[in-house]
């Protein structure tokens, strides 16, 4: 909602710098848990500093998980052409942080459109060009991460590493989703093939798997909605709906969004995460105690902090003292009061549930079947107190601390 008021009056962001220190009620605790994330980088944050989120990419592929032509193959043998060890070895002139952080997770990308402008960077990094002297990547926009290069490479079958790169680029600059942007085209590029979309409908210009120039032509017609682009600006879903004939079986969206880069057939994990998600198709939805705990206090989903810890460093923050299970009513305080503002705005049973698509087999995993998902959609209910249809009850609320005042603020 936000995004869209921004967007309308073509704000792009507001940038807020604060002057007073955040206080901290415990440092010394604090600073043991900075050193505990130092002195494990090898032994459990290595492969994160090294490659960022894209390490696991051949794991995933050699596992039938890896997203490919919009959801519909679990593989994609150009993977170690596109995933993160190739990042590093070609274009990555180095890795950034989050502040004050030590694994330093983060890709940086530069790329050159012409060799007559390739060099070296302070360090002694090489700076490469695109072998076809089509695209120049700019440093300023980081570098593509795991859900970008499934996302704008292996989804759409593209095997073309300087058009991910670009790809990415793009959207960081045009503040576009890459994960809603990448499956809208994937879904488009289905469409494309079945001759739901047409060549005049796109008034000439292709929507085709394993080609990286069409999707940078198609990134730029959705930002700025030219022809086409106009209509895929709105996201997967609403073309589909728009488009009819068939053409939602095929869409990837949970709630209206188009579901991040792992595949629920794939990861167990991933099944609760989208089903239940009140945010749609977003993989990193605090639907269990441990996101929901992380999402609510901000801290990183990648570092590999336990449940005491966790417990340690929010009191070490706050003083407030709290235990193991303050932590598991806090995550289900925030998930029944995202229900609860979902219940107001018109969302139902029917909404917990996976795409169509994923209904359908991998070659090595099975599709989960609508008596399936309805099952971990009840077992979840009851788990966090809800009735059988999905809605907080007044014993559940009471138990949370919530009370009616703020009920009947948001229902």
């Amino acid at each position: 909602c936000t995004g869209a008021v921004m967007g309308s009056k073509k704000l792009k962001a507001v940038a807020v710098r604060g002057t007073i220190a955040v206080p901290v009620a415990d440092k010394g605790a604090l600073s043991e848990t900075a050193k505990w994330v130092s002195s494990t980088l090898d032994t459990s944050h290595r492969a994160f500093h090294e490659y960022g989120t894209g390490a696991a990419m051949q794991g995933k592929n050699l596992e039938g998980g890896t997203p490919s032509r919009n959801f519909k193959l679990g593989q994609f043998d150009a993977v170690p052409m596109i995933d993160a060890v190739a990042v590093a070895e070609n274009y990555r002139i180095q890795m950034d942080a989050c502040y004050a952080c030590s694994v330093r997770c983060k890709k940086v990308v530069q790329i050159e459109e012409s060799a007559a402008n390739e060099g070296v960077t302070r360090k002694g990094v090489p700076i490469r060009s695109d072998p076809q002297g089509r695209y120049s990547v700019d440093p300023r926009y980081g570098g593509p991460e795991y859900e970008s290069l499934a996302s704008l490479g292996g989804n759409l079958n593209v095997d073309d590493l300087v058009a991910i790169c670009k790809a990415n680029e793009m959207c960081n600059y045009l503040g576009m989703d890459s994960i809603s942007a990448g499956a809208t085209i994937a879904w488009a590029m289905e469409a494309y093939e079945k001759g739901l979309i047409t060549i005049e409908d796109t008034e000439g210009q292709h929507l085709r798997f394993s080609h990286g120039d069409d999707v940078i032509a198609w990134l730029s017609k959705i930002a700025f909605r030219e022809g086409y682009g106009d209509v895929l600006a709105e996201g997967s879903q609403r073309v589909a709906e728009r488009i009819g004939m068939g053409a939602e079986e095929f869409l990837t969206t949970c709630k209206g969004v188009e579901m991040g880069m792992h595949d629920p057939r794939h990861m167990e994990n991933m099944r609760h995460t989208y089903l239940l998600s009140p945010t749609g198709g977003d993989h990193c939805s605090p639907t269990s105690d441990r996101a929901g705990v992380r999402n609510a206090v901000g801290l990183c989903n990648f570092l590999q902090y336990d449940g005491a810890q966790t417990v340690d460093i929010i009191n070490a923050v706050t003083g407030w003292g709290l235990d193991d299970n303050d932590l598991v009513t806090m995550a289900h305080r925030g998930q029944t009061l995202a229900r609860l503002f979902n219940v107001r705005h018109g969302f139902t049973r029917a909404d917990d549930v996976l795409p169509r698509r994923f209904e359908e087999d991998l070659p090595k995993h099975k599709g989960l079947s609508p008596d399936f998902q309805d099952r971990l959609v009840s077992e979840y209910y009851a788990e966090q107190g809800w009735d059988p249809d999905g809605n907080p009850t007044a014993d559940g609320l009471r138990e949370l601390g919530i009370t009616s005042a703020f009920v009947s603020l948001v229902s």
